[in-house]
């Protein structure tokens, strides 16, 4: 079944929490149990259990969870809401929605809420862990409803400059290298035409976006070489080739030997 929107009730030990990244939708974000120290953009603050916030796409963010802060079986729990623009802009379609789509809508960084509005808003996602479909879509509507008549504020700035182009299209790419990953996509991803995304890169860092995609992707093949006794061809499935020996032909662009001859070496 197809959904409007991805809901997640996630409790996992505090080393597996996903870093720092962005990608192209909303993220509606509430803490359970755990605490620690979040970023979001440019701002970075202490979080701890009831910490909501709304990153908005295309800024960085990452939770790094205290390992003491764990619950007694070792995890730390947090709910997650992905929605993506096009679902805001239905959710606008209705007179009664349509105040807090428009907060999403004009947000340019990531929106926190005062308590009420965060604990308003908490209800409704702990709700949702044992809702039906339907029953989700309209506790989300509920969130609409809440956000349109609450107090928020917006922390951590997204920049589009292209001075951080590249801080951000390694970020991306770090969170997708191990699939098939387009110009296009990451073009669009960026706003830009892919000839102008591709100029840009020539003109402010002397490089190709295949060559940022091929550095990440040989980075983490360098780590698993040294640290895991998969093979070569796995290896390179592993970091998004299709093809080993391409793979092969990168890797000893890039770091002047094979990769059997690296392994060997223990670099």
């Amino acid at each position: 079944m197809e959904h409007s929107f991805r809901y997640d009730y996630v409790e996992l030990p505090p080393s597996a929490q996903i870093g720092l990244h962005s990608h192209g939708d909303w993220e509606l974000s509430y803490v359970v149990a755990g605490s620690g120290r979040r970023r979001l953009g440019d701002s970075y603050a202490d979080f701890g259990p009831g910490d909501l916030v709304a990153v908005a796409p295309g800024v960085v963010h990452c939770w790094e969870f205290d390992p003491a802060s764990a619950d007694e079986s070792g995890n730390i729990v947090n709910i997650t809401v992905i929605f993506s623009r096009g679902f805001v802009e239905r959710m606008a379609a209705f007179p009664e929605l349509a105040d807090g789509a428009r907060r999403f809508l004009s947000a340019e960084s990531a929106i926190a809420f005062d308590d009420a509005t965060a604990a308003a808003i908490a209800r409704q996602l702990v709700g949702m862990r044992g809702a039906t479909p339907g029953g989700r879509l309209a506790a989300m509507a509920a969130v609409f409803e809440i956000i349109a008549v609450g107090s928020t504020m917006s922390v951590g700035r997204r920049s589009v400059s292209a001075d951080d182009v590249m801080q951000r299209l390694r970020v991306y790419l770090e969170c997708n290298y191990m699939r098939a990953v387009s110009l296009r996509e990451v073009s669009d991803y960026f706003g830009r035409g892919k000839t102008t995304f591709c100029s840009m890169l020539r003109r402010r860092y002397n490089t190709t976006f295949s060559a940022v995609l091929n550095s990440v992707r040989i980075s983490h093949a360098r780590r698993l070489l040294a640290d895991t006794s998969q093979s070569v061809a796995q290896i390179a499935y592993a970091v998004g080739y299709t093809d080993a020996a391409y793979f092969n032909r990168v890797f000893r662009r890039l770091t002047g030997m094979s990769p059997t001859a690296f392994r060997r070496s223990g670099s």
